[in-house]
């Protein structure tokens, strides 16, 4: 995780760039309260990259990442969002059906609407993309090396030039594994955490 910050001159506000993976949102949140409790305060985020912050209270805030049913849009995903706010929560900003959500310290616990369910059919999902992407590119890989050899064999140098290609190609081949592996052990960490499955 990288980070770097940008400070308002008053000292009063600050922009923080810090990349999470989305299985890891509970790391995102906990950083959040950390945040919170040397007194910066989350006022807003684009839900990727970006974080604003403003000086306030030490622990004057508790802030939760809730994964909504619907999209944010729809009116199931309103009526959650309202759901949300009803039990005291104010929501900063929402993002790939992610709530961004803050509390006054005082006013104890938020209501959640994501059960583990959810969060397995979201992460099994993004799980399911990168696997798909991961086949597709290796099939890429399997095409450009069985018309590399044939140019390799002639001497010719485009055969060299498609082979540095078919090589490039593991580079993202191999991320998009990693990520779906990733998500697959997080998916088993849910299951075992809320479900007591092995």
């Amino acid at each position: 995780m990288t980070e770097r910050s940008e400070n308002a001159l008053d000292g009063s506000s600050k922009r923080v760039y810090k990349i999470f993976c989305e299985y890891d949102y509970e790391k995102e949140e906990q950083w959040l309260n950390e945040m919170s409790d040397v007194g910066w305060q989350l006022s807003a985020s684009d839900g990727v990259l970006r974080y604003d912050f403003e000086k306030g209270e030490e622990g004057e805030y508790l802030y939760r990442l809730e994964l909504l049913h619907d999209d944010p849009g729809s009116e199931e995903g309103r009526k959650q969002i309202a759901f949300l706010e009803s039990g005291g929560a104010e929501v900063i900003c929402v993002s790939s059906g992610w709530v961004y959500l803050r509390k006054k310290a005082f006013e104890g616990e938020f209501k959640e609407i994501s059960g583990p369910g959810e969060k397995i059919r979201y992460f099994g999902f993004i799980r399911s993309t990168f696997f798909i992407l991961a086949i597709m590119i290796a099939i890429t890989i399997i095409i450009t090396l069985s018309a590399t050899f044939g140019f390799l064999l002639s001497g010719d140098t485009f055969g060299t030039v498609l082979f540095i290609l078919a090589a490039l190609l593991l580079i993202p081949d191999g991320y998009a594994v990693i990520t779906a592996v990733r998500f697959n052990n997080r998916i088993h960490k849910i299951k075992q955490d809320y479900l007591g499955d092995d």
